[in-house]
């Protein structure tokens, strides 16, 4: 998700912590406990798990008040209650939020319900609202607020407060969405990038690099249109795209130093060699643990190299964006390199309809052309080695 909103004050200090929890999930409830105040809430959750049919991840974190052995008693034996609200906003747009107004209008009904009566006892909220963060097939995030008993639910103030943080949490989770997987394998980050078959760089304010894994690495030695000089500088070789990136970082950089909004950009890096294209994405990152530097405020940069095809999985696909099987093998041709002249004799088929059909593939994985349709499959099932590439 790109794009910004104007944040002030306390916002950007709520942002910049965002961020510190992409990095250390631990600092989770310390993001969430501002948003909470910020709202009117007593708390909110954030919640986030991966599609059946793609790499397998979680977050489930809450405010400080919420104790973890409270929500794993209410999750056992209260969640059956919610599947319709989760079932509704898991097919509604990123930005839909969901109270249970909506779902329940009979108050009497839901306010003598079990998990309501339960909620009331134990934790003292009675009104929640629920809003989905992403429109990400391979996986599902969406932050609840909870409502103390009396004062009704979230109002239109309050969803116009909440909105301005959605973009920075959404972004958060996929950041962390990589790591999570990363430190569960290997439990530890930035060592571990270098099990990660696209490329992540990350730098300051000025695009000075910090830290870059052999995938960024071999990228650099190509010098094919993404590069780093004798100074350290990440740098791209078209020169309005260099400046466009290095405005990008310092932006995203400032959000992650609580003095911006911005949550991200994406950019398509020509290749010098061929037609062919980077996909380079810049979002904010800083870490107040200490596992890059204490101090660090700056940018991760993800570059996607289309031609690195043999870390591609196609597994899942279908399942999650609707493919027919014909689109499914011509998928599977398009991610081999072939062009389409190329997939229509390989399968017989007229030049008019493989068109067509790739038009579609497009249109059902929301991808703008061939280099992104590569940075999506790339974000279905992630590139990681797991431990046994060792033995």
């Amino acid at each position: 998700m790109n794009g910004s909103t104007p944040l002030i004050g306390q916002s950007t200090q709520i942002v910049g912590s965002i961020y510190d929890a992409a990095i250390n999930p631990e600092n989770w409830p310390r993001a969430l406990d501002p948003i909470a105040a910020e709202v009117g809430a007593k708390g909110c959750i954030l919640y986030a798990i991966g599609a059946e049919d793609a790499t397998p991840f979680a977050i489930d974190a809450s405010t400080t008040n919420f104790p973890r052995e409270l929500m794993a008693e209410y999750v056992r034996d209260f969640w059956t209650y919610e599947a319709e609200g989760w079932n509704l906003l898991k097919a509604s747009p990123a930005g839909t939020c969901v109270t249970d107004e909506i779902l329940w209008p009979d108050r009497d009904a839901f306010n003598n319900r079990p998990d309501t009566l339960w909620c009331v006892r134990r934790m003292g909220i009675r009104c929640r609202a629920a809003v989905k963060l992403n429109d990400e097939k391979a996986w599902f995030d969406a932050l609840t607020f909870q409502y103390v008993v009396g004062r009704g639910g979230i109002t239109g103030p309050e969803r116009a407060v909440a909105r301005s943080f959605e973009p920075h949490l959404a972004k958060a989770v996929e950041i962390g969405r990589g790591l999570n997987v990363l430190r569960a394998r290997f439990q530890a980050a930035l060592a571990a990038l270098d099990r990660w078959h696209i490329g992540h760089v990350l730098v300051r304010s000025d695009a000075g690099i910090v830290y870059a894994n052999i995938s960024a690495k071999r990228i650099f030695d190509a010098r094919d249109g993404v590069d780093h000089g004798y100074d350290g500088v990440l740098r791209l070789t078209a020169a309005h795209l260099d400046a466009e990136m290095k405005r990008a970082v310092a932006d995203v950089a400032a959000t992650a130093a609580e003095e911006g909004s911005a949550v991200g950009r994406f950019l398509k890096v020509p290749k010098r060699s061929h037609g062919g294209h980077y996909a380079l994405e810049i979002a904010p990152v800083r870490d107040a643990d200490g596992e890059i530097d204490r101090a660090f405020r700056g940018a991760w940069v993800t570059i996607v190299d289309p031609d690195r095809r043999e870390h591609l999985n196609l597994t899942g696909m279908a399942a999650l964006y609707g493919l027919t099987p014909a689109e499914s093998e011509i998928l599977t041709l398009l991610m081999d390199g072939l062009r389409t002249n190329e997939i229509a004799d390989h399968r017989s088929v007229s030049l008019g309809a493989t068109r067509q059909q790739i038009k579609s593939i497009l249109a059902k994985t929301d991808c703008h052309d061939r280099t992104d349709l590569v940075r999506r499959v790339f974000t279905v099932n992630l590139p990681i080695d797991g431990p046994e590439a060792d033995t």
